[in-house]
C-alpha cells in the first residue's frame, strides 16, 4: 500500500479550508494517507494557527469514520505566493507520493469507490504516469508558452514519488504558471499526464483575492519558461 502525503497551501481563507478539509476526509476511508498544512504568509495565524483552532471541528468528524489522518501544520513565509508553501511541503516527505491540492476544494464520496484508494494503487514505477488530476482537468497552453502543452493544475495533482525523484519539485522562479512548467518538465521525462474517472470541485472562492494575475504577470512568466526551456 503506497503513502501518500496531501499538501494543503492556504492563506487567510479561513472559511473555505475548513470545508476543503472537511469534504477531503469524508470523501476517502484510504488508510495510509497523511495531510500536511503550510500556512503560507499568514496575516492572522501568529498568535493562534487557525488551522490549529478548526482542529477541533474536525475532531468531531472522527466519530463518523472509521480512519483519521494524522495532521502536520508547517508556518512558512512564500512572499505572498503558494510555489514556495508546496515545496516546502513536499521537501518535509521522504518517500511517499503527493497530492498538491488548494483551499478552496470540494471533494466528494464516490458510490462503492474510493478515489485516494483507486489513485494509491497503481503501480507508477511498472508505468509511465507522471501525473495524475481529474477528470476534464488537464489544460492546453497557448502560444504564449508552448502550444498545445498539456498541463495539470496544483489545485489537484498527484505525483508519485518516482516521478519526484525524476524531476524535482516546482521552480519558485515563477509567479505564475510553476505548474505549467512542471508538467512541461515531466513530459520531457517521457512521463504523461493521465486522468482519473472523477470528479471535484476547484471553486475559487476566497476570504481574501487570489494573488494578482495581470496581463503583464502572466507574460513575464510565459516569457520566463520559453526563455528557460529555449523556446522560440
Amino acid at each position: 500500500m503506497r503513502k501518500v502525503t496531501i499538501i494543503l497551501p492556504t492563506k487567510d481563507n479561513e472559511i473555505q479550508l475548513d470545508n476543503a478539509i472537511k469534504t477531503l476526509f469524508e470523501s476517502t476511508n484510504y488508510p495510509n494517507y497523511k495531510l500536511i498544512i503550510v500556512e503560507s504568509n499568514t496575516k492572522r495565524f501568529h498568535e493562534l494557527s487557525y488551522p490549529v483552532f478548526l482542529m477541533k471541528n474536525w475532531q468531531k468528524i472522527k466519530e463518523k469514520l472509521p480512519w483519521f489522518p494524522e495532521i502536520e501544520i508547517i508556518t512558512t513565509s512564500s512572499k505572498g505566493i503558494n510555489i514556495k508553501a508546496i515545496n516546502v511541503g513536499i521537501e518535509s516527505t521522504k518517500d511517499e507520493d503527493i497530492l498538491l491540492i488548494h483551499d478552496d476544494m470540494s471533494f466528494f464520496k464516490l458510490y462503492k469507490r474510493d478515489w485516494l484508494a483507486e489513485m494509491a494503487s497503481v503501480e507508477y514505477s511498472k508505468s509511465n504516469m507522471g501525473m495524475i488530476t481529474y477528470l476534464n482537468n488537464i489544460g492546453r497552453s497557448g502560444t504564449e508558452y508552448l502550444e498545445n502543452l498539456h498541463w495539470i493544475g496544483s489545485w489537484f495533482c498527484y505525483i508519485p514519488r518516482e516521478t519526484i525523484n525524476k524531476v524535482g519539485i516546482l521552480d519558485e522562479e515563477f509567479e505564475i504558471g510553476e505548474d505549467i512548467d512542471y508538467s512541461y518538465r515531466v513530459q520531457k521525462e517521457g512521463l504523461i499526464l493521465a486522468v482519473t474517472d472523477f470528479w471535484f470541485q476547484h471553486h475559487q472562492i476566497r476570504d481574501t483575492p487570489h494573488n494578482p494575475q495581470t496581463e503583464e504577470i502572466k507574460k513575464r512568466n510565459a516569457e520566463r519558461f520559453r526563455n528557460k526551456h529555449g523556446i522560440k
